[in-house]
């Protein structure tokens, strides 16, 4: 089994946020707990951002298997921990609102 490749950035409040590169097997477990919104491309770019998350400040996260979990991570993260992992994937937020109108 391969290794996930990990990252982490830290946000402008100072928190380290660790992030996978989603395997194919997290991408299938995102579209379960997508449901319906599995079909709306803006809402799985974040999605997909946000349950590539596994800690916050060292805090494990755990996997995302819910829309209820993705949005409680969502939270937690923040604007200044998710604009945090664009920056570290090289991503601008506008590149991600552009994919979305898609």
């Amino acid at each position: 089994m391969d290794e996930q490749i990990v990252h982490s950035a830290r946000d402008k409040d100072g928190r380290e946020i660790t992030f996978i590169e989603m395997d194919p097997l997290d991408l299938m477990k995102l579209f379960e707990a997508a449901g319906e919104n599995s079909t709306n491309r803006g809402w799985m770019n974040f999605a997909m951002t946000i349950a590539s998350i596994r800690a916050i400040d060292g805090v494990p996260v755990p996997i995302s298997t819910t829309k209820a979990m993705l949005e409680a991570t969502a939270r937690k993260l923040g604007t200044a921990g998710l604009q945090a992992i664009y920056a570290a994937m090289n991503v601008a937020p506008a590149d991600i609102a552009e994919t979305a109108k898609n």
